[in-house]
């Protein structure tokens, strides 16, 4: 607006009443132009704000199939960690049981591996049974070994005694044998 445009539109306006209005006026515009520059600031960060949330949308939309594979990896290596943590403590226990038995077999050597693994394996029964609660290793052990024989080496394997001369055993009479022998003969 131009004090022209005012003297034209208004008759007998004068100068100073042109200024007051074109002072409005441009007081007017000034809030006009300001709120104009917030609206677009806002307007501007509203779309930056959308922008990125469609941007986070697609990564999401892109990453659901990686997640449902992730979570299969984040569940077969948990598995993986408690089967191993019951391993070891398996491990440990098997250590700790061996240890034990040990310890109650002494110098006892078992004729194989086979019988030996069977007492243990009884050894370990015997000692989970209620019935045993507060009995020490080695009465244990001493139960289970007792009165059975074939567990162990013999300490004193007997020896090779070797013939007299140079007697060849099929030739010798068992008739004649047994009567130096001071026995009947065979029947």
């Amino acid at each position: 607006m131009k004090r022209d445009d005012l003297k034209g539109i208004i008759e007998g306006i004068t100068d100073e009443q042109i200024t007051k209005v074109l002072d409005i006026n441009t007081s007017d515009i000034g809030k006009a132009k300001g709120n104009l520059d917030t609206v677009k600031a806002d307007l501007e960060k509203a779309k930056a704000t959308l922008t990125d949330y469609e941007k986070q949308v697609k990564e999401l939309q892109e990453s659901a199939g990686n997640a449902e594979e992730l979570n299969k990896k984040i569940s077969d290596l948990e598995t993986q960690i408690k089967e191993r943590e019951e391993a070891d403590k398996q491990a440990i226990a098997d250590k700790a049981m061996s240890e034990r038995f040990t310890a109650v077999i002494g110098e006892n050597k078992f004729i194989n591996e086979f019988t030996q693994n069977g007492v243990l394996n009884e050894f370990k029964a015997a000692l989970s049974d209620k019935a045993n609660t507060g009995k020490a290793d080695a009465d244990i052990y001493a139960a289970i070994v007792k009165d059975r024989d074939g567990l162990f080496v013999n300490p004193n394997p007997p020896g090779d005694i070797p013939g007299a001369g140079n007697v060849d055993p099929k030739t010798l009479d068992d008739d004649k044998l047994r009567a130096v022998m001071g026995l009947s003969p065979n029947k």
